[in-house]
């Protein structure tokens, strides 16, 4: 029964709707994972940063600068995944995870700034 256990996470993780889960941009490292290596990079940093921002207040110092910062740190993943469309070049897994991962911890420190800021 615990044996099946990861098998089973494999496949709910896998089945979900939040990427494309190509198996030829799914592995980094000798690791296949059941997310492109994007989305892994993203959701795992959104997570990171979401949790340290919020609950430790690492990654965050207010003011406006900070937040034009993020957001442009947010949109680096876009930018990636559009450069490779339009000149049809494939930069390989690794930068796909780096800029997933940049913008998933960006991500997720707005969010804890968003949800978890008290009202002043």
């Amino acid at each position: 029964m615990i044996q099946n256990i990861p098998n089973r996470l494999w496949q709910l993780i896998h089945s979900l709707p939040i990427c494309h889960h190509l198996s030829e941009r799914s592995s980094l490292w000798g690791l296949n994972f059941p997310l492109c290596c994007r989305c892994t990079g993203l959701y795992a940093s959104l997570i990171l940063g979401f949790f340290l921002n919020g609950f430790l207040k690492i990654g965050y110092t207010k003011g406006k600068r900070t937040l034009i910062i993020l957001i442009g740190l947010s949109l680096i993943t876009g930018i990636e995944a559009v450069f490779e469309m339009v000149f049809e070049i494939d930069l390989g897994n690794l930068l796909r995870f780096v800029t997933g991962s940049i913008s998933g911890y960006a991500i997720g420190t707005l969010l804890s700034v968003a949800f978890l800021s008290k009202v002043e």
